[in-house]
């Protein structure tokens, strides 16, 4: 039976009513059974799976150690997991307090230090096999990338274009969704999956990914890392965290300083250019400073630099059309196509990527403890600065053929993009701490580009013209919120919140058709671009305006009483409903075009979402699953479309625009599934499932094609399996060689996906399975760690993303994951 059977066959649909009516009784037997002893209430949970773990010893010790050190935002350190009996407690941030995973009425998937390190996970691409529907889509950038949750996101990166899932790190929003980030110093993952847009405001229509960097301590602590592998990969870290013993600042000040470098050829032969593309060579530092004048004050300053050069993704070129609008305008274009295969390719122009970016940002935290009805009051203020610059010259193929079709380039001289915010936010309890709440405001600044400035451009050379041009960015959000929990009785709370978002935008954009000898000039001198535009360049200003929306939400919770759970052999169950709204901004149409009349405006789209889920610990807290099931309502939908024009000078080269409408609705529904459990001392089982059908309800495209009822997206069903066992060695020898011997396999599976055009045979990625391995072994009391590891090491070929171009140049464009690697990596703490 094939995915659409499953979703349409009333044997699936049963099987959804069983679930259903789980997650119901949770809500309606509580009361029925009273309300005392109720196990499964948040505050005796809490008691209960803090408790140390059976048996005491090292067992006890280092389960214990692990949850202290989450709660504290620490790194949890490299505990194997034959020292582990019992599931270990998550805290997550995720309704901005700290509370238990397992009570919060989100569906939600958090990752640790040690989860990331022992799924090989080192960028956050990978994360998409660990999450159930997500999915990140690669872009022609190596440092570039799209996530999408449920099927939503956004189909392009260009900084006029919000992201559809949101990306914090400790709470400060990065607007460029697009950036992989490296995994350095993190100390937790969350992941966030629906609409998020109360807590977290616009453009979290698919969810949101929180990523918690690791704070300084207040202990001397130094690591380092090394990781090689195929394709001349090496990785290295390292990390320092120091206490600043000195006079008055004793136990009150500590800094931590990280680095992380990536270098990698590529796997992907340009034989035209004799170079490697789809290679990495990145340099990160990460430093932070932890001050704590006094008791109930704590400052957090954080600083980041990183940088990315390498060549661009490599990709193929798949032909699919004789009939496009360009495509056969070009001496051998097609032929040269089609000599293209996966892992070898010929382009006629450089490929080189570059981007840097630095910023810094800080959290005060203070404790102000209670007044009048009020307790346990906390102020928390969250400010940021950070700049992305590119001050290199930057190429892409376009076709990626030995025919000069189309290149785009950056010229270096950009001032890039400035991205500032404040948030404040005031956490409490109220009215006998049967009230918990968190309100505050946020403003956020966002300014790219430049016009008329020193330098700059992208420049564009094909498509029967030479152009360039220059766009700046000033948009300003500003948002209030507020959201409250009310424990209702032992066995059930409500929660509702409120959030109203003003977002202004304005876009200012400048094109101009280049002649031959004008783009040798910007070539010999970048510097030259003002003076060119000051000749006869076309500007367009959208002046400013304002998209408002509120967005609310309510979730009820319920907790089954202590006669029930033991009936059933559970430690804990929660049930629950959600409903929430989010919504993306609108915006201008600022892409680069030498024939930009105007700058059309686009409003934002929004999202309303039902959830339903169920959250179980068992059998003495060694086993968790996770099950929600959600349908969401998609309106007025952004989509980026091609339209080809004619051109009155030259009738045989019409050019393509590319516009972005408010062009269709969609619903998308399924569930996700999370099963973590630890059945005997030392073996450790991860799985997880995502069913997903989202397709377009009403969609009438650009050439007038009706698309509705077309999938989009995400594939419909996604699987992870995880098994690592980890066993005692001892070498009967001095040394402290002892340790655990620990082999991990996973296996993932992928049904079909098309990355463009629903029938464009170029866009289908067939569904496929991949298959890693890693096994490690930690001796030194945990403290050094060496590892063998290979992904996907059956080889299997698969398409990362394609770019349909079928209607501009007939051909598809696809770029290709990496094919089998293996390598070792050698840690080691002190």
């Amino acid at each position: 039976m094939n995915v659409d059977d499953l979703l349409r066959r009333s044997s699936f649909r049963s099987h959804l009513s069983i679930s259903m009516t789980m997650a119901m009784l949770a809500f309606f037997i509580s009361p029925a059974l009273g309300e005392e002893a109720v196990r499964g209430s948040p505050a005796d949970y809490m008691e209960s799976i803090s408790a140390p773990a059976e048996g005491g010893g090292a067992s006890a010790d280092a389960a214990e150690a692990e949850v202290s050190r989450v709660k504290a935002g620490k790194a949890v350190p490299a505990v194997s997991t034959g020292r582990i009996r019992k599931l270990e407690e998550i805290v997550v941030t995720a309704r901005k307090r700290s509370e238990l995973l397992e009570n919060t009425p989100i569906s939600i998937t958090v990752l640790s230090e040690t989860a990331l390190r022992d799924a090989n996970v080192q960028r956050t691409e990978q994360l998409a096999e660990l999450i159930p529907n997500l999915i990140f889509t690669s872009a022609r950038s190596t440092s570039g990338a799209r996530a999408r949750i449920r099927g939503l996101g956004t189909t392009s990166g260009e900084a006029a274009f919000d992201p559809g899932v949101g990306t914090y790190v400790d709470g400060v929003y990065l607007p460029r969704g697009g950036k992989i980030l490296d995994v350095l110093d993190i100390a937790q993952v969350e992941v966030l999956r629906g609409p998020q847009g109360t807590l977290f405001g616009k453009n979290t229509v698919g969810g949101a990914i929180n990523f918690t960097t690791v704070k300084p301590g207040d202990e001397f602590e130094a690591s380092a890392f090394v990781r090689a592998g195929s394709f001349e990969s090496v990785r290295t870290r390292a990390m320092l965290n120091l206490p600043i013993d000195i006079g008055w600042l004793e136990d009150r000040l500590a800094m931590r300083l990280a680095f992380a470098s990536a270098n990698s050829q590529g796997f992907v032969e340009n034989l035209e250019q004799k170079n490697y593309q789809s290679g990495i060579n990145s340099l990160t530092f990460l430093g932070s400073l932890r001050f704590t004048p006094h008791e109930r004050v704590t400052v957090d300053v954080s600083g980041s630099w990183d940088r990315t050069q390498s060549h661009t993704r490599g990709r193929t070129c798949a032909w699919q059309s004789d009939e496009s609008a360009l495509g056969w305008i070009y001496d051998g274009f097609k032929e040269a196509c089609q000599r293209s295969k996966p892992y070898e390719i010929r382009t006629e122009s450089p490929t080189n990527d570059y981007q840097e970016s630095f910023g810094a940002w800080g959290t005060i935290t203070g404790d102000v403890g209670d007044i009048g009805p009020f307790t346990d009051l906390t102020v928390k203020s969250i400010t940021s600065w950070r700049k992305q610059t590119n001050d290199h010259w930057t190429s892409q193929d376009i076709d990626v053929t030995e025919v000069l079709v189309t290149q785009l380039q950056s010229a270096p001289g950009q001032p890039g993009f400035l991205q500032m915010q404040e948030e404040v936010q005031l956490n409490g309890r109220a009215w006998d701490d049967r009230i918990d709440f968190v309100t505050g405001v946020f403003s956020f600044w966002d300014k790219g580009g430049d016009v008329g400035g020193d330098g700059g451009g992208i420049v564009v050379n094909g498509l029967g013209y030479k152009a360039i041009g220059q766009n700046s960015i000033d948009n300003f959000t500003w948002a209030f919120f507020a959201q409250a929990t009310a424990r209702l009785a032992e066995w059930a709370s409500l929660t509702a919140g409120l959030r109203y978002t003003e977002d202004t935008k304005r876009v200012t954009i400048a094109n101009q058709a280049l002649s031959p000898e004008q783009l040798d000039r910007i070539h010999d001198d970048p510097s030259a671009v003002p003076a060119i535009f000051a000749e006869e360049g076309t500007l367009f200003d959208s002046g400013e305006k304002t998209f408002a929306k509120w967005t609310p939400m309510a979730s009820l919770a319920t907790f089954a009483p202590e006669p029930w759970l033991d009936a059933v052999h559970l430690d804990h169950l929660m049930g629950y409903f959600t409903y929430s709204q989010g919504f993306r901004g609108g915006g201008f149409n600022a892409v680069i075009d030498p024939l930009q009349e105007d700058l059309l405006s686009f409003g934002p789209e929004s999202i309303e979402n039902f959830e339903l889920g169920v959250k179980t610990v068992a059998f003495e807290e060694r086993l968790t699953f996770n099950l929600s099931l959600f349908h969401m309502n998609f309106t007025d939908i952004q989509l980026l479309q091609n339209v080809v024009i004619d051109n009155p000078d030259d009738p045989e080269n019409p050019y393509v625009r590319r516009i972005t409408t408010n062009a269709a609705k969609a619903r998308s529904q399924g569930l996700e599934a999370e099963l973590m459990a630890v059945p005997i001392e030392g073996l450790q089982i991860t799985a997880n499932i995502g069913v997903l059908d989202a397709e377009y309800t009403e969609y009438i495209d650009a050439t007038g094609n009706d698309r509705s009822g077309e999938r989009f997206g995400a594939p419909k069903f996604t699987s992870f399996v995880a098994v690592q066992y980890s066993l005692p060695i001892t070498m009967g020898s001095p040394g402290g060689f002892d340790g655990w011997l620990t082999p991990r396999l996973q296996w993932s599976y992928t049904a079909d996906r098309y990355f463009g055009f629903v029938g464009n045979p170029t866009t289908l990625q067939r569904g496929y399975n991949k298959l890693d391995v890693r096994v490690s072994y930690d001796f030194l009391d945990d403290r050094a760690q060496i590892a063998f590891w290979g992904i996907n090491i059956t080889d299997k070929e698969y398409m990362a993303f394609a770019e349909d171009l079928v209607g501009v140049f007939g051909i598809t464009t696809q770029g290709w994951a990496r094919p089998a690697s293996f390598g070792v990596e050698v840690s080691y703490s002190f």
